[in-house]
């Protein structure tokens, strides 16, 4: 007859552990898949937030320079305005950019997605 110890095969324990190491690491792949979904998604929203900026911008590079006034867009998912001050070379332009993004609620915490989120970008046209 033969003893426990020299058959083949997994103790419940072993077969325990095995169970237990595995499941941590699907749970830290998880997780980590998690956070690059999100980081993507961030991403995403940053490049349409500037990329309508970007495009507000060059609407007014495009204007004749004495037709460059105040104005708004609404472009994809946000409303751009821009404020000019007029100056004798130059005219500066503040362009406001509101639309979904990310926001700290408090300072120190960490930012979530907001719907309104407000940045502000300056830009000079020089007279020609």
């Amino acid at each position: 007859m033969r003893s426990p110890s020299s058959e083949a095969g997994f103790t419940l324990v072993e077969l325990v552990v095995a169970v237990v190491i595995l499941a941590v690491g699907i749970l830290g792949f998880l997780g980590t898949s998690a956070l690059l979904v999100r980081q993507g998604a961030d991403a995403d929203l940053r490049t349409e937030r500037a990329a309508a900026r970007q495009s507000a911008i060059e609407r007014l590079r495009a204007a004749p320079y004495d037709s460059v006034i105040d104005g708004a867009a609404l472009l994809g998912r946000f409303d751009v305005r821009w404020v000019v001050e007029d100056f004798p070379r130059v005219k500066n332009i503040r362009v406001i950019t509101v639309g979904p993004g990310l926001a700290a609620p408090a300072p120190g915490e960490v930012p979530t997605l907001m719907p309104a989120v407000a940045d502000t970008a300056f830009y000079r046209i020089p007279r020609p």
